[in-house]
């Protein structure tokens, strides 16, 4: 890595590129040559020694301060986690390999609850999985504590609690159900396989008939996949 200067207790890091890994919505993603050693917890390194989970965040190894004007990039350099679970789901494993990641997703999410923050976004593309079988939750751009909720957060409505579409959604509330809501429906459609016969799109796929009152069809697919 070269450190490069840009003002006042300033700078940036230029790693050397291998390859392109692919777009999203907040930029590239590339893989560099070598691996940073500063790391920017979530906590206390104390705190986040001793909990289980604390493994299973990705981590951020360069925590830096630009003074980039606004036409310029922002940076961030960050632990390359492996395949994310939907492409994992894709090569069929076995049902003792599932049940070990299902363990280190659930650790991973009382690690954020443990420490007052949710996620808001959680979802297979969310979830990555190293070559070592381990388990690594990653993109917190919507990341929230506790107590400190504002409206504009950013979502996936498919995976969203059925009050969040209806409009009903008391940030004062128990907000940690948001990501236990996603986390439940997540480990469902890793169970499953996947949720082709769920209806999804721009509304979660449970929020019609628990608010309408209509048949609840999502239901009765579930069920019959659970008993094949």
């Amino acid at each position: 890595m070269r450190h490069s200067s840009v003002g006042r207790n300033a700078f940036f890091l230029t790693p050397a590129i291998v390859r392109k890994l692919g777009e999203k919505v907040a930029g590239n993603v590339k893989e560099a040559v070598e691996e940073c050693v500063a790391v920017k917890h979530l906590v206390t390194s104390r705190t986040a020694a001793s909990y289980p989970g604390s493994h299973n965040m990705c981590q951020c190894f360069q925590e830096h301060v630009s003074d980039a004007q606004p036409s310029e990039p922002i940076f961030l350099v960050l632990e390359l986690c492996g395949k994310s679970l939907s492409q994992r789901l894709r090569e069929r494993p076995n049902w003792a390999w599932r049940k070990q990641i299902i363990t280190q997703i659930l650790q991973g999410v009382d690690f954020l609850q443990a420490n007052g923050k949710i996620h808001h976004d959680l979802k297979p593309d969310n979830v990555c999985v190293t070559d070592e079988d381990v388990v690594k939750i990653i993109d917190f751009g919507g990341l929230q504590n506790f107590g400190k909720l504002s409206h504009g957060c950013a979502y996936t409505p498919a995976y969203s609690p059925p009050e969040v579409k209806s409009g009903c959604y008391d940030l004062r509330g128990p907000v940690y159900a948001y990501d236990g809501y996603a986390t439940g429906l997540m480990l469902m459609e890793f169970m499953c396989g996947s949720l082709t016969g769920i209806r999804r799109g721009s509304s979660n796929p449970c929020s019609y008939s628990i608010l309408y009152g209509s048949e609840d069809v999502n239901a009765r697919y579930v069920a019959k996949m659970l008993t094949q």
